[in-house]
């Protein structure tokens, strides 16, 4: 198996009077047998501050997302020169993608139907073909069901991490679930299954 990396720093608001900490979206591209290519997969950890700093990094991961196939991997073409050396030719820059982990907002903010696209009354969430599901809810759960961070001190049970699938994957996906058994952090992970 074949894996390549590459890291994206993410808009970051410098703050006066809170912590404010520089995050990133790590992008791996891996092999992946059953399908034709390889798999993008994002870990990703966005701002605890407001959904108005967060804004921003979604927009840049979306971003991210959309050029990825067009720019290709982390280096194109032939190395030249002798002092230019790859592991192999140039990475694939599949289309497909996985964004996961703690992006800090809850399914009622804004920022979660620019990530899955809107809520409409008669018609219910409107992914978009080159957008991303929520892999627990399309695994049959309740957008405002589940617990990924539990209450402590006056912050209440929360849903805000994820594993959001490209929409072609959709297909793919078996299964999601919230491991509540887990220990180590203050936020429980999201185990999510794809038929790769």
């Amino acid at each position: 198996m074949r894996l390549v990396t590459y890291n994206f720093p993410l808009p970051k608001l410098g703050t006066v009077a809170q912590y404010s900490l520089q995050r990133v979206a790590l992008e791996g591209v891996i092999a992946a047998p059953g399908l034709p290519g390889a798999l993008r997969v994002y870990s990703i950890h966005l701002t605890h501050l407001a959904d108005a700093t967060r804004g921003p990094q979604v927009d840049a991961i979306l971003d991210i997302h959309r050029r990825a196939p067009a720019e290709g991997g982390a280096w194109t073409g032939p190395p030249t020169g002798s002092s230019w050396t790859t592991d192999g030719p140039a990475p694939p820059m599949p289309r497909e993608a996985v964004l996961m982990g703690d992006f800090n907002l809850e399914p009622s903010s804004p920022l979660y139907d620019r990530i899955v696209g809107p809520l409409s009354p008669e018609y219910g969430r409107m992914n978009a073909i080159e957008g991303f599901v929520d892999a627990w809810v399309a695994t049959g759960h309740g957008e405002r069901e589940g617990v990924t961070c539990p209450a402590s001190g006056a912050s209440p049970d929360q849903r805000i991490d994820y594993c959001f699938v490209s929409t072609p994957l959709l297909p793919r996906l078996r299964t999601c679930w919230i491991d509540d058994d887990a220990a180590g952090s203050d936020h429980q992970p999201v185990w999510t299954e794809l038929d790769l």
